[in-house]
């Protein structure tokens, strides 16, 4: 007989009930009474999903194949081991079963393999404290022969403790939705939920191309059946920021900026008690600090050369022939905290960038969050940035053209693809580039 893998179909409908209505934060507002339970096929469905939490995939990429509890039971997967006792040991959280392994021995592998979870390979563990109680006990089991002879019972299913320690941290998935809001996008709406775009669009199969204003999406809030609080001593290297010194030159024109000696970053050896809640860092205590390498200044000339700005025509075109604008402006950004400050318009990697009016360029390379950036001041206080370019074929000073190609669509800096995020200044103040274009 092959060993079979426990999951009690009745048990995990009774924890994973649906959630209310999320809130703007996307968290649960209470229970809505009366919610259907989940089936199996719903949980299998969301296990599925749950695999890529710790990872990025590329856009169109096969998803790798890796079965869930509830799969193994859809599917038939027994394992490949025999069993034939008539007891096995219950893991059980806040005195209630969760599941079953073969032997004592397994039980204490999964406790380990929680606990390993969410500690530091090589730290010094200094204290844990579980925020639930968590036990296990050898108890009898509905055995092949018995679920065979009497229909009315089910075989009890065994956990490999892989698959134990996996179901244990996973938890229940309760699902929610979230109402789309004006400038909402994918990315923010995943972020907030801290979840990836990937999760979200299988979530919503074929509902995420488009949004609109009002459009309800689906979402899950994952909760795990035990939280670990993990205090450990740490020790990381981390790196010193070099400074930069700089020379005034009138043969560079203003913005400009020319590096005579790369800066070089120091590092330090850095001993931290770090404590953790599931994995997530709450707080750091630095025990230690220890220089190993200096940083070297960089020494750089910036320029004081006035830029002689071509006037525009005052009338802004858009940037790229085919419009398709992929995020707002004045969308929320990092789970709220600021907001998009121009236009996201979405298209191929190598797709022309063209000035939306004549005038010069005042800045033409790589910019942090921006990546490859240009900026062109049109003069009457009005200058247009084009930011993510995957190429510049423009320089400092040069006079652009309306229409003329400054560059091409790529997804450097903070791009989440290929997108060119656009602009627009007046007088130094940032408006909706739409409302210009």
């Amino acid at each position: 007989m092959n060993r079979k893998i426990r999951v009690c179909a009745a048990a995990l409908s009774a924890v994973l009930t649906a959630g209310s209505v999320a809130g703007a934060s996307g968290m649960p507002s209470g229970t809505s009474e009366g919610a259907a339970s989940l089936k199996i096929e719903d949980i299998a469905e969301i296990a599925k999903i749950d695999i890529f939490r710790s990872g990025d995939i590329a856009d169109g990429a096969d998803a790798p194949k890796e079965l869930s509890l509830a799969e193994d039971k859809e599917t038939g997967r027994k394992g490949s081991e025999s069993f034939d006792a008539e007891t096995a040991y219950a893991l059980a959280i806040n005195g209630e079963d969760i599941l079953y392994v073969a032997t004592e021995e397994d039980a204490k592998a999964v406790l380990d393999g929680i606990i390993a979870n969410f500690t530091t390979p090589g730290a010094e563990v200094k204290e844990i404290l579980y925020g639930e109680e968590i036990s296990y006990k050898e108890k009898d089991i509905v055995t092949a022969a018995e679920a065979e002879s009497n229909k009315r019972v089910t075989e009890t299913y065994i956990c490999e403790v892989d698959e134990a320690v996996r179901y244990i941290l996973n938890g229940t998935a309760v699902p929610l939705t979230y109402t789309v809001k004006g400038g909402d996008t994918l990315w923010d709406i995943a972020l907030a939920n801290n979840i990836s775009v990937y999760e979200l669009e299988q979530m919503n199969p074929g509902a995420t191309k488009k949004l609109s204003v009002g459009q309800t999406i689906n979402l899950y809030q994952q909760n795990p059946f035990v939280n670990i609080t993990v205090k450990e001593i740490v020790t990381e290297t981390q790196s010193i920021p070099y400074g930069v010194n700089y020379t005034e030159s009138d043969a560079l024109y203003r913005g400009q900026v020319q590096v005579q000696s790369a800066g070089v970053n120091g590092s330090k050896q850095v001993t931290i008690e770090r404590t953790k809640t599931n994995g997530i860092t709450v707080a750091d205590n630095v025990i230690q600090e220890v220089v190993t390498a200096e940083p070297v200044t960089q020494i750089a000339l910036t320029g004081t050369k006035q830029i002689s700005v071509q006037s525009g025509s005052g009338y802004l075109q858009y940037p790229v022939a085919s419009v398709e604008i992929s995020s707002g402006y004045g969308a929320s950004r990092s789970g709220g905290r600021r907001s998009h400050k121009g236009i996201d318009l979405r298209a191929p990697k190598g797709t022309a960038v063209m000035a939306s009016d004549a005038g010069t360029v005042v800045f033409a390379g790589w910019s942090g969050s921006y990546g490859n950036i240009i900026k062109i001041d049109h003069g009457n206080g009005v200058v247009t940035k084009y930011a993510h370019c995957d190429s510049m074929s423009v320089s400092v000073g040069q006079d652009v053209q309306k229409g003329e190609v400054i560059g091409t669509v790529g997804s450097t800096g903070n791009a989440t693809g290929n997108v060119l995020h656009f602009e627009v200044e007046i007088n130094g103040v940032q408006k909706n580039p739409v409302s210009y274009l």
